[in-house]
């Protein structure tokens, strides 16, 4: 009737502290149902599944509202995997991103693809990648120390082959970079290597550029590195080794840092020939920095020779914010009609 109130929410919408309870008791009900089904052709012992998912729901969301740290040394049990960690809470959230959504699950069409780990953190996308293709050989990178070690830890831990770690964080230079890091959360999923990113501690971190790693066809890049994907990606493009990459799945840290802008990292794939699909939430606010997936492929034919130019001028034009796309397209075209009547005329 109108004028009458829901009496299942206060005056603000949100429904009573006993419902709230309910529905996320319900909904980690749910999810753990979810994620033994999702990962059954892994681990066909779903009640088990769903026993572990439960109860590193129940540590995780108790860590999210406590802060509490976990002891490293006890290791949580998931799928049959022994996976060391920092926190539940960030272990847990890591697990429904990667194990649950399956953000990274991705047809690569061999089983022993190259896979280059780039913001490797305990591991997580290590193990999962491991688990869907256990031919692959994988060089991951993770630069905070305390983190890197538990990264180690891990891969040993599952026994997982053909897995190259490097503790080092990935930049446009070769030598040492200053990194941010929380001391007092170790394995953080915001440590980076730019400032804007984080309120952590500056501390002096190897670094070195991805290139050097390409030493053969790379079936995919999986990316999360906090801030410093432009500068990779660049570098990467710049030396040529972007042609050798076949898939990307990056997480994309828009308006993070001066350098951060998802239009100048499109026009850079686009320009490499690579095609995107994007997935990402409003931000908290307007203008706040934005965390973006990223599924990045090569495009099997490859673009006519006319729009190909037309969509690097623009990009060029878009970088440096002269000119608008429809401008850009009516300059390229004047561009291109004077340099077909010269061409007509015999002058060069």
């Amino acid at each position: 009737m109108p004028g009458r109130t829901n009496e299942s929410l206060d005056a603000s919408g949100i429904p009573p502290f006993p419902v709230r309870v309910v529905l996320r008791i319900l909904t980690v009900v749910k999810d753990g149902m979810r994620f033994a089904i999702v990962n059954r052709s892994h681990r066909p012992q779903v009640v088990r599944s769903c026993l572990e998912y439960w109860a590193l729901a129940v540590r995780g969301k108790f860590g999210e509202r406590h802060r509490n740290s976990h002891d490293p040394d006890r290791p949580f049990h998931i799928l049959g995997m022994k996976v060391h960690a920092f926190s539940a809470e960030t272990l847990f959230f890591l697990i429904n991103e990667i194990f649950l959504e399956r953000e990274y699950a991705i047809q690569l069409g061999r089983p022993d693809p190259f896979i280059l780990d780039c913001g490797s953190n305990i591991g997580v996308a290590t193990l999962f990648f491991k688990r869907m293709y256990p031919a692959a050989r994988i060089v991951a990178f993770e630069p905070d120390t305390k983190t890197f070690a538990l990264l180690k830890r891990n891969v040993e831990a599952n026994q997982l082959t053909d897995v190259s770690l490097n503790n080092l964080a990935l930049s446009s230079e070769t030598g040492s970079a200053t990194f941010y890091s929380d001391l007092q959360r170790p394995g953080s999923l915001v440590m980076s290597l730019v400032k804007e990113r984080t309120n952590g501690v500056p501390n002096a971190v190897l670094c070195d550029k991805l290139s050097r790693f390409v030493n053969a066809p790379v079936d995919l890049v999986k990316m999360d590195i906090e801030g410093a994907e432009t500068d990779v990606i660049g570098e990467m493009r710049a030396s040529g080794m972007l042609s050798k990459v076949s898939n990307v799945l990056m997480e994309f840290h828009h308006k993070t840092g001066p350098r951060q802008r998802l239009s100048d990292m499109l026009c850079m794939l686009e320009d490499a020939s690579f095609g995107y699909d994007v997935q990402a939430k409003f931000p908290s606010g307007s203008g706040n920095s934005q965390d973006v997936l990223l599924r990045i492929y090569r495009e099997a034919v490859g673009r006519p020779a006319e729009e190909q130019e037309l969509r690097s001028y623009r990009c060029d034009s878009d970088r440096r914010g002269v000119e608008s796309a429809a401008d850009a397209s009516g300059s390229y075209k004047e561009r291109r009609a004077s340099g077909q009547a010269v061409a007509a005329s015999g002058i060069e």
